[in-house]
């Protein structure tokens, strides 16, 4: 019980520390791109993708929430931060299998505090994403060798398919 109020604690002062920078920044170049691209048809977003270097997850994600709360920009932004508020467990999770608890703890305070994690959650671009399904495949990777690969299998396949549709550095994670 402890845990879960210091838990709540870290994401209340990143939140107020997200909502300083999440609603004081005007919209960025890379930004607009991105919900442009997310505006368009599913069909049109794969279309839109294949000719750049990104990937699409993110965009349909973004494509969905801009249907249901629409284009402004601090609507847009609340997905990144919640993508960066799920990370977290995932994360404490990940150390605490790696390391212990205190280790976990320390990783999670570091990481949400994190002046670099502060600002790609006040981006509308895929980095939360892509940090939320890498912490997660390291979480499953972890566990499939503790298993001697008689489990997790499936959520190890899954987080790394949607590694691979989150963003092309991803293949760099595997091949590491």
């Amino acid at each position: 019980m402890v845990f879960f109020f210091f838990f709540l604690g870290i994401v209340l002062l990143a939140s107020i520390g997200n909502a300083a920078t999440l609603y004081g920044q005007s919209i960025r170049l890379d930004e607009s791109q991105s919900i442009w691209v997310a505006t368009k048809p599913i069909a049109t977003i794969l279309n839109l993708t294949s000719q750049d270097v990104h990937v699409p997850l993110y965009n349909f994600l973004l494509h969905f929430w801009i249907q249901i709360f629409g284009t402004d920009i601090s609507f847009i932004r609340t997905l990144s931060f919640l993508l960066f508020v799920a990370t977290l467990p995932i994360l404490y999770l990940f150390a605490k299998e790696a390391s212990e608890r205190k280790v976990a703890i320390i990783t999670v305070i570091l990481f949400a505090f994190s002046p670099f994690i502060l600002w790609y959650t006040s981006a509308a671009r895929m980095y939360t994403l892509f940090t939320f399904v890498t912490s997660l495949n390291h979480l499953y990777f972890l566990r499939v060798l503790r298993s001697n690969g008689a489990k997790y299998k499936f959520g190890y396949f899954i987080s790394l398919l949607l590694g691979f549709y989150t963003h092309y550095f991803f293949l760099f994670l595997v091949l590491t």
